[in-house]
């Protein structure tokens, strides 16, 4: 069963029983529990190290101190949305050399959609992210807005738009070794695996999903 829109919050090991304890919040704001006879955490690392319960506790020493080694960039994600059609540009996607601005893609167009509302994503640089990790979203959102205006004069104002904080983006600073995944305990079976064990883009995701299928086997 898939749940969705639920916030892991706690992870204990009982070793007795060999099972692993889990506590998430629903979207509802509902704490829930299960149990589970194994465990693979993809969350980014920090989250994991925060995570209540007694997880960390278990965790070897070594493998811990290479948990903390593991670095990522931080950035913000804004969604513009347009009602109507947006004036045509001679390029889909773009990258750009701005303090404030890295990367800009008309969403619709990317999709083969000239037709419809615009739809305008753009990632901030990560020196921005980093500098404004803390403010106010609306704060953040006029910033963007006004460096926008700067590299497209002219653009109409959006009908609405969507802010994300993106505090563990790409990772920088892999785990030593990329190994493909951590067993963080081996009875009951927790792997950690994801980017940080490999490198930052899709090749690297399915690169740590092969290394943790592998040694998922080794040990069911």
């Amino acid at each position: 069963k898939v749940h969705l829109s639920h916030d892991l919050k706690t992870i204990n090991i009982n070793t007795k029983q060999q099972i692993i304890e889990c506590g998430w919040i629903s979207e509802g704001n509902d704490e829930k529990w299960a149990e589970f006879k194994s465990l693979i955490l993809t969350l980014p690392i920090p989250q994991i190290l925060t995570l209540k319960g007694n997880l960390v506790k278990h965790i070897d020493q070594s493998d811990f101190s290479n948990l903390k080694q593991v670095q990522y960039s931080s950035r913000y994600a804004l969604g513009m949305f347009f009602n109507g059609r947006i004036p045509k540009y001679l390029w889909t996607a773009k990258y750009f050399k701005h303090p404030v601005i890295r990367y800009i893609c008309w969403d619709n167009l990317k999709y083969g959609n000239a037709l419809s509302n615009g739809a305008l994503l753009i990632h901030t640089s990560v020196p921005f992210g980093i500098e404004h990790l803390e403010d106010e979203m609306e704060t953040v959102i006029d910033l963007i807005l006004l460096a926008i205006n700067e590299i497209l004069p002219g653009i109409p104002t959006p009908s609405h738009t969507k802010l994300i904080r993106w505090k563990y983006s790409q990772v920088y600073k892999p785990y030593p070794g990329t190994p493909g995944c951590v067993v963080l305990h081996k009875n009951p079976l927790v792997v950690a695996t994801g980017d940080a064990f490999t490198h930052s883009n899709l090749e690297g995701c399915i690169e740590a999903a092969y290394h943790t299928s592998k040694t998922m086997k080794q040990f069911l």
